[in-house]
């Protein structure tokens, strides 16, 4: 068994009760993160550990030990609202310390970079790069049996029609699919109706949220920002919970999601919409292989070439 300590990331070790929507279950991040060849356990930031994992919010590496295996973890998209170079957004993010001082991979004693915003795997001989989706992958793939035990698989007549789950109005292109679908007579629902039930909730794969999810047809599954690479929990929440996602983010998500198991935003989005509210069709989505092939077995290594 391998000792894992936290600097500096969300993680909540009490289950049952989360201080933020965002925080991360400790088993979530386990299974997410982690290679899944061995088993481990979290002690306490001042212990010695096996490997270090960490954040946006260290401010420099002179924290890290030497004797450690080191590894970055970043679930932003570091290189929209970064304060770098990387970008040309009006606003940036003052709090990315660790990426605003280092950028990609500029810290010599990180061993593993875990990056959000990358698309391929990079290894050299001082450190190796990970994108965060082959993460998010293989937790699918581990947990898909899991969690389809545990929602309920709400018929297709009983559900209500669409949710969008996005809190705030960063990709502003929720609020123009909203306004169509209300125009249009649809009923449109917002994860706001639900906060009294998923306010110490996690975000990340909480069986009470995907509860709520399994009672809609549709999910608008929309990215805050859109850069290849950058594909969040958001997705998957919507596979686990039998929902069809509407999507908007990572134009390269084909690479890694069938596209056959979603609806894209795009100028047809509405008769795409239509298309699907016949059951037998509906059913087909639902039923359809989520993952690329390619992926299927995707499994997380920290071994350098």
């Amino acid at each position: 068994m391998k000792k894992v300590r936290f600097l500096q990331f969300q993680i909540a070790k009490d289950q049952n009760n989360y201080q933020n929507y965002a925080d991360m279950p400790k088993d979530v991040f386990l299974k997410t993160f982690l290679p899944q060849d061995c088993s481990y356990c979290i002690v306490n930031t001042e212990e010695k550990a096996d490997i270090c994992c960490f954040g946006l919010g260290v401010k420099d590496d002179s924290v890290l030990r030497e004797d450690e295996l080191n590894v970055f973890i970043s679930v932003e998209n570091t290189r929209h609202w970064s304060a770098r170079k990387y970008n040309n957004e009006s606003w940036h993010n003052p709090h990315y310390y660790f990426f605003n001082k280092y950028g990609y991979f500029g810290s010599k004693k990180t061993d593993i970079f875990i990056h959000n915003d990358k698309s391929e795997i990079i290894s050299t001989s001082t450190y190796k790069c990970i994108p965060a989706i082959h993460c998010r992958t293989q937790y699918y793939n581990n947990m898909e049996t899991y969690y389809k035990k545990l929602i309920p698989k709400i018929p297709f007549e009983k559900k209500k029609f669409i949710l969008f789950i996005s809190k705030n109005i960063l990709n502003k292109n929720k609020q123009g699919l909203m306004e169509i679908l209300v125009n249009k007579g649809y009923e449109v629902h917002h994860i706001s109706m639900y906060n009294n039930i998923i306010k110490n909730k996690s975000c990340y794969h909480s069986i009470e949220l995907l509860k709520i999810f399994s009672q809609y047809k549709f999910i608008a599954a929309f990215e805050n920002s859109q850069t290849d690479g950058y594909i969040t929990e958001k997705i998957f929440n919507v596979f686990f919970a039998n929902s069809i996602p509407i999507y908007d983010g990572a134009n390269n998500i084909s690479e890694y999601i069938n596209p056959k198991s979603y609806i894209r935003l795009d100028k047809n989005i509405i008769n795409n919409i239509n298309k699907v509210t016949n059951k037998d069709i509906y059913d087909k989505i639902i039923n359809t292989n989520k993952i690329q092939e390619k992926y299927n077995n995707i499994q997380i290594s920290f071994d350098k070439l």
